[in-house]
């Protein structure tokens, strides 16, 4: 299969047949139960992705699973997806951008990103994601927004599970088990409060575009005006008008972003903490642990790997 000049290396079952399985001891719609996605696609192409979900989702899987790795820096045009999609990050980090958001997804966390939502997706180092689209009435009810997923231990190698055994064509009451855990592992996820406001304006969205790639040029305000094409006055207007939020605040909410890119990454908290010109680790985990709900230790890669 071909997608422009990419070869793509495809395997895939059209089988369609089908048999219920029941699940005990469950409330879940019987649709959950019984699904027939058996793809499984390698690419380290972003843009190859997009092309292959919008051809798949057009066929009659109702689940299909995609495992791709993508080199440093990688950037996806902007896009949407007609299923909803929960990527689970294995290594690296990427940053979801949306018209009124952005937000950074680490290691050992999922994002959720629902049907119909337009979005662009940047990576910080080589990322490897395994990723799950599929139609509403397999999912549970998820917010209406896109989302990072704080999920637990099970997740990721269920995940891996699921396309071992979509590729091996093996549906049967184990695959059926392991659907409606997914639906569960899901339902009990919590969202990780990793999101920033992102502008409609567009002067000030070039400069928080430029200050979300580089969180450091944001001490040079009147570079940042110029990117924009404006006053620093007509600037710190703006981010109050648009964002509701003052300046430094978006700033520093990005730095603690840059953070959790840095941290999943493999640098230490006692060197985020100090580049971030904070006087001590402990002040840098304090501020991280109220503004999102854990503490930096668990996106170290070695803590994150262990505990999956």
């Amino acid at each position: 299969m071909s997608m422009g000049n990419q070869i793509i290396n495809v395997r895939f079952n059209s089988s369609t047949g089908s048999s219920m399985t029941k699940a005990l001891r469950s409330s879940l719609p019987s649709e959950v139960l019984t699904v027939h996605g058996t793809h499984r696609y390698f690419t380290d192409v972003i843009n190859a992705t997009c092309s292959m979900v919008s051809t798949l989702a057009e066929g009659e899987d109702e689940v299909f699973l995609i495992e791709a790795t993508y080199p440093d820096g990688f950037n996806s045009r902007w896009h949407c997806h007609d299923r909803g999609q929960v990527s689970f990050v294995q290594n690296g980090g990427m940053t979801i951008t949306g018209e009124t958001y952005s937000l950074v997804v680490p290691a050992g966390h999922a994002v959720w990103i629902p049907p119909g939502h337009m979005h662009s997706a940047t990576g910080g180092g080589e990322v490897t994601v395994l990723s799950t689209y599929a139609d509403a009435c397999h999912l549970p009810p998820l917010p209406d927004r896109a989302c990072v997923l704080h999920v637990s231990d099970l997740f990721e190698p269920l995940l891996k599970k699921l396309i071992t055994r979509q590729v091996t064509r093996s549906r049967d009451e184990i695959f059926d088990a392991m659907v409606v855990l997914l639906y569960e592992e899901l339902r009990t996820s919590r969202p990780l409060n990793a999101v920033a406001p992102m502008p409609q304006d567009k002067r000030l969205r070039r400069v928080c575009e430029a200050i979300l790639k580089d969180p450091t040029i944001g001490t040079g305000k009147e570079q940042l005006a110029e990117i924009g094409n404006m006053s620093c006055r007509t600037m710190t207007r703006l981010f109050r008008s648009e964002l509701g939020l003052t300046y430094s605040d978006w700033v520093q909410l990005t730095l603690a972003f840059s953070a959790i890119g840095r941290l999943s990454r493999g640098e230490s908290v006692s060197k985020v903490a100090s580049s971030l010109g904070y006087g001590s680790p402990s002040a840098f985990s304090a501020m991280f642990r109220r503004r999102f709900g854990i503490c930096p230790s668990e996106l170290t890669p070695r803590k994150a790997a262990a505990a999956r």
